[in-house]
């Protein structure tokens, strides 16, 4: 077993490049707002760019990163949860597809 070892640290076995995901540039920018520049001090700004989108485009979008909030900070959730309050006010079929899932 450690002469496998070594001989596999030495030379590792081939193996394919991981491949990444290609996603739209509007859906890189809400993952940037989302999970990058969400923070206290940013959450009226986050709000008001999450309003300008494209809501016909991107609304089943906006809910599938909702529901992913585990893959940001943990810090995280309540902003997440201030957010979706803050769009509830403007998209209530959004609130309620948020209490749905």
């Amino acid at each position: 077993t450690l002469v496998e070892n070594a001989y596999y640290l030495c030379k590792p076995p081939e193996r394919s490049a991981r491949v990444a995901k290609v996603r739209p540039p509007l859906h890189q920018y809400i993952r940037k707002l989302l999970f990058s520049d969400l923070d206290k001090s940013t959450i009226e700004h986050v709000l008001r760019q999450l309003r300008k989108l494209p809501w016909s485009d991107c609304e089943l979008y906006l809910l599938k990163c909702f529901m992913k909030v585990h893959k940001g900070k943990y810090g995280q959730i309540h902003l997440i949860a201030s957010l979706a309050a803050g769009l509830s006010r403007y998209h209530d079929e959004f609130a309620v597809a948020i209490v749905d899932e």
